[in-house]
């Protein structure tokens, strides 16, 4: 049935929200800083793991030409580390 037999359509309007925000996961954290720093893919689960330990544990770099080298896997972390500290 339509407007002609006297009912009237109404339209729910709802307004949905003009910005969501969500904490950024760890894993969002890591592959955001992964790409700012250039570690490449398959490396990132090697970032996670710093992220649980102190730092006083994490590797030093030694000199050796390691691929990926432990500074690179630092910048990561640290990075991972800042984004979600501006998030919380």
């Amino acid at each position: 049935m339509g407007l002609a037999s006297g009912r009237r359509a109404f339209a729910l309007r709802v307004s949905a929200p003009t910005h969501y925000t969500r904490a950024m996961t760890v894993r969002e954290a890591i592959e955001r800083a992964r790409d700012e720093v250039g570690l490449q893919r398959w490396y990132r689960s090697m970032v996670g793991p710093l992220l649980k330990m102190p730092r006083t544990q994490w590797p030093r770099c030694c000199g050796g030409g390691c691929e990926p080298c432990a500074l690179t896997l630092i910048a990561v972390a640290e990075r991972a580390q800042a984004l979600l500290a501006e998030e919380g």
